[in-house]
């Protein structure tokens, strides 16, 4: 029986059900954290979903014999993105029920993601922080939250998670409910950059003018 030719382009892959995978018998090991937890994963599938798989698995370094070790990632966290590569049309992040409370795990499992290319991942992880995945209507950033992001991401282009940490933020700052948290004034202090976005965004809102006010019950913008 002849095998079914490779796809060469990331974007073919979203027309392909799960179960195409499952066709291609050669499988890829991924071993991580100094447990050395192992997923034994379809390489088709890797290789389709993640860049920077697909880079180290068809490459003539150690990992394209078929084993990457990961050493500095935590197994826990690298379990959704496992969960993730194996969803029905990997746009959708599989997080457990209990995981809804802790900001942080979101955003250490977006942190992994966006080191290994999973572009898809990345905006799911920050859907799940938004209504309706999520029952956060005022959601606002703690301080290690900001400081784990912004040590962990790049400033590079537009990155998702920052500018929902500012945009975040900026609903406070300019929507205020009747009491504000605790942590809100030492927030935009906690790093430079992130203060440096927050003025930006904020000066970028005081400025609209045609442009509808996307904020709830803006202070600036009053209808």
């Amino acid at each position: 029986m002849t095998k079914p030719k490779p796809i060469d382009t990331p974007e073919t892959s979203e027309q392909k059900p799960l179960n195409y995978y499952f066709t291609f018998p050669e499988t890829v090991k991924i071993i991580v954290g100094t447990e050395r937890k192992c997923w034994t994963l379809h390489k088709e599938l890797v290789c389709q979903r993640s860049e920077h798989f697909r880079a180290a698995f068809q490459s003539n370094f150690i990992e394209s014999n078929g084993v990457l070790i990961l050493e500095d990632e935590d197994p826990k966290i690298f379990a959704y993105v496992i969960d993730w590569l194996y969803g029905v049309d990997g746009t959708r992040l599989v997080i457990l029920p209990k995981l809804s409370t802790s900001t942080m795990v979101y955003f250490k499992i977006y942190v992994v993601v966006d080191r290994y290319c999973l572009e898809k991942l990345k905006l799911a992880v920050i859907e799940c922080l938004r209504p309706p995945f999520s029952t956060r209507m005022n959601f606002c950033p703690k301080i290690d939250d900001v400081l784990y992001l912004y040590e962990h991401t790049q400033s590079l282009k537009n990155d998702p998670a920052r500018k929902f940490l500012v945009d975040s933020t900026l609903q406070w700052v300019l929507a205020p409910p009747s009491t504000l948290p605790d942590m809100l004034p030492g927030l935009a202090e906690c790093n430079l950059e992130f203060s440096r976005d927050l003025i930006l965004a904020t000066r970028s809102h005081l400025l609209l003018a045609a442009t509808e006010c996307r904020l709830l019950k803006c202070s600036v913008h009053k209808k």
